[in-house]
């Protein structure tokens, strides 16, 4: 859900965005803590609004590093978009997104391995 305001509630639009998928590969390996993974990511034209999305459709390679030690998870996503269709009349699709995360998760809820 995507809402929009320019500080004047007349102007204000509330709805969907775009969609962004983001598929991965990682093969698993026993005894390994650090998981790379690398792909595309797909960014599909589903704005309710013209207001809440570019008009494009985008695509671009993926990559996730993700690492567990003792109840830690962390690393970072990050992927690139370039438009390949779309409304014409919009601007043009180039896009770096950078995510680091970190999560803990507690003795009582570790999955035994």
């Amino acid at each position: 859900m995507t809402y929009q305001s320019d500080g004047d509630d007349d102007n204000s639009q509330g709805g969907l965005g775009d969609i962004l998928q983001s598929l991965f590969f990682s093969p698993e390996r026993a005894g390994r803590r650090s998981h790379p993974g690398c792909r595309t990511s797909v960014a599909v034209a589903t704005a309710t609004d013209d207001r809440l999305g570019s008009e494009q459709w985008a695509a671009g390679p993926t990559a996730v590093m993700l690492s567990q030690s003792r109840g830690w998870r962390y690393g970072v996503l990050a992927n690139h978009l370039w438009d390949y269709a779309g409304n014409d009349e919009r601007a043009d699709v180039n896009s770096t997104f950078l995510q680091p995360f970190v999560s803990f998760t507690t003795k009582g809820r570790r999955r035994s391995r």
